[in-house]
């Protein structure tokens, strides 16, 4: 046994010797990673699991560095995915890797892609073992529900009575966490696309629901009115609706809510701030029909803000783009 075991050890010393230190890979790829250089982390942390592929944090950060990758390749999605369930076969109750990939796979439900009824049956297979890992963590609590509503809205889930459960499923919680910007954004979104559903077959219901996604919104801001992504959601839902009820006064009433939350969302936005762009920008394109000199002085604050952000310069680059004197100027923001 003693000389079996050894050379074994041996065997895996020469395999190692040969292929090269897995953690000297590790270390390139984060601070490659420190240095938002994704493209080269990932061929870093490639190396190190090639070598060495039973290290469930060595899967997660190179999930995380391949996801970081979606924009240039939607196919960096399913690979960040299968790296942490890479994760998830050396520790299933991995909460890290469940977390990451519930996240990624709430962003790619939202719209329908060929896999989209695969994703979804994946996503509710990912929250029912994060709720088991983890009983009180609120996102896998709120997706379970999300992830039956986007079945309905995607035509792959057909009763209305568990559609209408998973929706009030969502604002009982929002009631519960009225402070949590991506609940309240998942369960005023819920009211809105069921009053659609039923306006014409029942109107009154319709109404009703609509009036129940103002009072959600409402109760969301008054428990974190100091969140700028909170006063942003606010705009975005009192926008739709301003453009959804059917009386003029309360149409006029929302608008101006919207209107206000924007300018507050401007006022509390921090270039920290996970939305900062996004907030920014906004403003800045409302702002484009009166006044286009401050507005496209807002968008190079932003960058100004945040040199180093491959988003907010391609979110200035396109709205300069939309100004044909500008357009050089977009341009040379891209080849930075």
């Amino acid at each position: 046994t003693v000389v079996v075991i050894g050379v074994g050890l041996v065997g895996l010393i020469v395999h190692k010797v040969r292929r090269g230190d897995p953690d000297k890979y590790v270390k390139a790829a984060n601070e490659l990673v420190a240095q938002q250089n994704y493209e080269e982390a990932v061929k870093n942390f490639q190396q190190a699991v090639s070598i060495e592929g039973r290290q469930p944090a060595v899967w997660i950060a190179y999930g995380d560095a391949l996801a970081q990758l979606v924009h240039k390749d939607e196919d960096n999605a399913g690979r960040a995915v299968r790296a942490w369930q890479q994760a998830l076969e050396f520790e299933p109750q991995n909460k890290e890797a469940l977390t990451r990939m519930l996240a990624l796979l709430l962003v790619e439900t939202e719209g329908r892609t060929q896999n989209t009824a695969q994703t979804l049956e994946r996503g509710r297979d990912v929250a029912a073992r994060m709720a088991k890992a983890d009983p009180g963590n609120l996102a896998a609590a709120y997706a379970i529900p999300l992830f039956t509503i986007r079945a309905a809205e995607h035509g792959m889930q057909t009763d209305p009575e568990r559609y209408a459960e998973a929706v009030q499923q969502l604002s009982d919680l929002s009631a519960k966490h009225p402070a949590d910007v991506e609940l309240a954004k998942y369960a005023t979104a819920a009211k809105l696309g069921h009053a659609q559903r039923v306006f014409k077959e029942r109107p009154e219901d319709a109404r009703r629901m609509l009036d129940e996604a103002a009072a959600i919104m409402a109760a969301a801001l008054k428990a974190a009115p100091g969140s700028a992504e909170m006063q942003f959601q606010a705009f975005q839902i009192y926008g739709m609706l301003a453009l959804s009820v059917p009386a003029p006064e309360a149409r006029q009433e929302h608008g101006d809510a919207a209107k206000a939350a924007l300018a507050e969302a401007v006022k509390l936005a921090k270039p920290t701030d996970e939305r900062y762009a996004t907030i920014l920008i906004t403003h800045a394109t409302q702002l484009r029909s009166t006044d286009r000199a401050a507005a496209e002085k807002v968008v190079r604050d932003v960058l100004a803000a945040k040199p180093d952000d491959n988003d907010a310069r391609l979110r200035v680059a396109q709205f300069l783009a939309d100004d044909p004197a500008k357009r050089q100027d977009a341009i040379a923001l891209l080849e930075r």
